[in-house]
């Protein structure tokens, strides 16, 4: 399965329809597509089917600095709450003893 990013404008935003399996090689790509405005991106999420850990965080970078993600997988975190956020393992002082 390939990753495939189509590009399209909606009401003043850019909306990027990111579809297949991504990976780190394609974050780079999808980067240096953006503008430096990021609340006027959008990413289309409907789509991908896959995504390895480093894409995921990502994902999450993107949301945090104001990048507006739709339609998100469940596997895809939710800074604003619509999904569970994926969260590191959790140590705590007592599991680390062990």
């Amino acid at each position: 399965m390939t990753f495939r990013i189509e590009r399209s404008a909606r009401q003043g935003s850019t909306v990027f329809i990111l579809s297949g399996r991504m990976k780190a090689e394609q974050v780079a790509e999808l980067k240096e597509l953006f503008d430096t405005d990021y609340q006027s991106i959008i990413l289309d999420l409907q789509e991908m089917r896959l995504a390895d850990r480093y894409a995921v965080k990502f994902l999450r970078s993107c949301e945090r600095d104001g990048i507006k993600l739709e339609n998100c997988p469940a596997y895809a975190p939710r800074v604003d709450g619509q999904r569970r956020r994926l969260r590191e393992p959790r140590r705590d002082a007592a599991a680390a003893q062990v």
